[in-house]
């Protein structure tokens, strides 16, 4: 499928976070009806994801190579490469970009305050009540574990309901992290701390987020808040932030 200018800077505005809530969530619904434009879409924000990948490993094999030709780099140096050095730079990106979308770019350990958010996230718990006769809802989906379901069902719900439902908006954001996708859960929180709702869980699950999307400088401030009060998540902040800080 072929995308139009407007599809294509929404779809990058997507993958970089920077879409409002209500965006993300018109564009996600769209990917789940229309097949075709779903399909396609997933695959340009999977190259999206390689390329940035593939730059990023490019830049820190060079950083690894000049560490052991000249530990004493300075701005000299720096400004040579970036004049000099660029086409080759490019062309060293776009080599491990192809050979990154193969799935086959170098594979490195996961941090020690990744691992530990993998661990501690735990989706927040929900009740309610078994109605016979009845589809399951949403939240009811939620209730039993079964978070891509979940997912698909309440971004329906919050699609037809002509008001913004905080409750399914916070759980949405927990079938997200819990089907490996921080990164969509994170504006949907953002959003939420801002009309002080649940404000506790919603600052401590955004912070997991943040972590899991490999942003844990975002994640700090709220790490570090938490730790200077008398919630639950007290001593895990601490713990957090100190495996951040070593």
């Amino acid at each position: 499928m072929e995308f139009t200018d407007q599809e294509l800077a929404q779809l990058e505005a997507y993958y970089m976070g920077s879409l409002s809530p209500e965006d993300r969530l018109g564009l996600e619904i769209r990917m789940k009806k229309e097949k075709d434009f779903g399909e396609s879409a997933e695959e340009f924000l999977q190259t999206l994801g390689a390329l940035e990948n593939a730059k990023m490993k490019a830049f820190q094999l060079h950083l690894r190579m000049q560490h052991q030709l000249q530990p004493k780099t300075n701005l000299v140096y720096w400004m040579k490469f970036m004049k000099v050095g660029r086409w080759a730079a490019a062309l060293l990106v776009l080599g491990v970009a192809i050979w990154g979308m193969k799935g086959e770019i170098w594979p490195e350990q996961q941090s020690a305050i990744v691992s530990f958010a993998e661990t501690e996230f735990v989706p927040y718990p929900s009740v309610f009540q078994n109605m016979q006769d009845k589809k399951p809802d949403g939240m009811e989906l939620y209730a039993n574990k079964q978070y891509k379901e979940a997912k698909v069902k309440l971004l329906i719900e919050l699609d037809g309901s002509s008001q913004k439902d905080s409750t399914k908006l916070f759980y949405l954001s927990m079938c997200y992290i819990a089907d490996k996708e921080p990164q969509k859960a994170i504006p949907i929180l953002e959003a939420m701390i801002d009309t002080q709702f649940a404000p506790i869980e919603t600052e401590w699950y955004l912070a997991l987020a943040y972590i899991l999307s490999d942003n844990k400088v975002r994640a700090i401030p709220l790490l570090e808040k938490t730790a200077r009060g008398s919630t639950m998540h007290k001593e895990k902040a601490i713990e957090a932030l100190k495996i951040i800080k070593n």
